[in-house]
């Protein structure tokens, strides 16, 4: 699971290459032994990563066997990142009915515990699709409580891509 974590940060900071070593060795080893969540998270990182290079048709590849280990093992935090991977790559082909499925569904019954870190990509992605929506309004309630948490617990890349979100927000807005 440590190299998964690893090569999550590593797509964060846009280090591609490094990602794919650390999730090629995290695969490997739980290969050897590890849980069965674990191969499917690691397996969405990897859809992630795909999806950053814009490789679509393996991000769904990815996407498929993630899913298999998430019906053998029953992961909340793997069918949570799961849908909202899933809900991007609807947005990047432009396929907004699926994406909005999959937000609402995310909106109905995980949004209403409050703010998590672990649940930030989730939050972001749902966020996104209030914006393809034209639904200002519902994207900034969703923005401001992460952005504020994540900047008091110093997490860069949410502050980052919260407060481009934000600014997209308020100028469609005006």
């Amino acid at each position: 699971l440590a190299w998964a974590m690893l090569a999550k940060i590593a797509i964060e900071q846009n280090q591609l290459s490094q990602a794919e070593n650390n999730i090629e060795q995290a695969l490997q080893l739980s290969r050897l032994g590890g849980l069965g969540d674990d191969l499917g998270l690691e397996h969405l990182i990897l859809a992630r990563l795909r999806q950053c290079q814009n490789e679509m048709a393996a991000a769904y590849e990815c996407l498929e066997q993630a899913e298999k280990y998430l019906e053998a093992h029953q992961s909340e935090r793997v069918a949570n990142w799961l849908a909202a991977i899933r809900v991007r790559l609807a947005l990047l082909n432009n396929d907004l009915k699926d994406a909005e499925g999959g937000a609402d569904h995310y909106d109905g019954q995980v949004r209403t515990q409050p703010v998590e870190y672990l649940r930030e990509f989730e939050d972001i992605t749902l966020a996104i699709v209030r914006i393809a929506q034209g639904r200002f309004e519902a994207a900034l309630q969703i923005f401001a409580p992460l952005v504020d948490q994540a900047h008091c617990e110093k997490r860069g890349w949410v502050c980052l891509e919260g407060h481009i979100l934000l600014s997209r927000c308020e100028m469609a807005e005006k």
